[in-house]
């Protein structure tokens, strides 16, 4: 289901299906899966923070790191100040 719904692009949908799955089985997979569609929704940075709470799990560990250096890369910096 969550590969259908990545696939399609229902990046709502794919959210809202994995908020409801964790909740149910509190399984680390389902947050990757919400980090990513977060991510595609444009918010960089509530994906980045999902990833950070699962990075620990080992099901998971390898993708979140991944993840998690292309998000930051391309997540915009707000501290940064940036020279007249």
């Amino acid at each position: 289901m969550v590969l259908s719904l990545a696939k399609e692009q229902y990046w709502n949908t794919l959210e809202a299906f994995t908020n409801d799955y964790y909740k149910k089985t509190s399984d680390p997979v389902y947050i990757f899966w919400r980090a990513f569609a977060q991510y595609q929704l444009g918010n960089p940075n509530a994906a980045i923070n999902d990833l950070l709470s699962i990075q620990q799990k080992k099901e998971v560990a390898y993708a979140c790191i991944v993840a998690l250096l292309y998000y930051q890369g391309k997540a915009r910096n707000t501290d940064r100040v940036t020279p007249p």
